[in-house]
């Protein structure tokens, strides 16, 4: 199982949404992401992939990357999943064999997910909701060597001075930029800035 190189501004997002969806912060979910239909495929690009805490104990969630918008898949009861996915196919304008290559590949992971005795999609209690939905930049990946994006256990919060928080947005809410990716374009012109005065002294 590879990771895949994913852009800095969606590593932020996940660890926001997974602590909103689990209630675990600090555990490297942001950077933990897998390319579902392909293990070994390590580049982002339009597909299905998931993502979790670093570690065996810790629940794998959903996403769609398609054109550059990403479509998490939140839902814990298994006919809520699907319906999120029929939702991401209108919302994405999804391909009709792109929708249904993607919703066999989530149908065999929540099957998967019973036979190891996984109970996650098992909560037939749960409402409908609509999935999260983000836009995402495609120009800066993490290439940081793997040893780094261990996260520390829970209880040692702050350690993992990488993980930021972002802002969460529902399907039916208007886009907004993330708080990260602000921070990010203000030292990049903070650098040029820097840069033309040290050419203009």
């Amino acid at each position: 199982m590879n990771y895949v190189e994913i852009p800095n501004s969606l590593a932020l997002q996940l660890d926001s949404i997974y602590k909103e969806c689990t209630n675990h912060d600090n555990v490297g979910a942001g950077i933990n992401v897998h390319n579902l239909i392909d293990y070994k495929n390590t580049y982002f690009d339009n597909g299905l992939y998931v993502f979790g805490g670093m570690g065996p104990h810790f629940q794998q969630m959903i996403f769609i990357s398609y054109n550059q918008v990403v479509y998490v898949l939140d839902a814990h009861k298994a006919m809520n999943v699907h319906t999120q996915l029929l939702d991401a196919k209108e919302k994405l304008r999804m391909e009709e064999c792109d929708y249904l290559f993607y919703a066999r590949h989530v149908s065999n992971f929540i099957r998967d997910s019973y036979k190891n005795g996984d109970y996650y999609f098992e909560d037939n209690t749960e409402c409908y909701h609509e999935g999260i939905i983000f836009t995402v930049r495609l120009e800066h990946k993490l290439k940081v060597p793997r040893d780094r994006y261990m996260a520390p256990p829970p209880s040692r919060k702050g350690d993992a001075t990488y993980l930021f928080p972002g802002i969460i947005l529902r399907a039916n809410q208007p886009e907004e930029q993330v708080d990260a990716v602000n921070c990010e374009k203000k030292m990049e012109e903070q650098r040029y800035k820097t840069n033309v005065g040290s050419l203009h002294p």
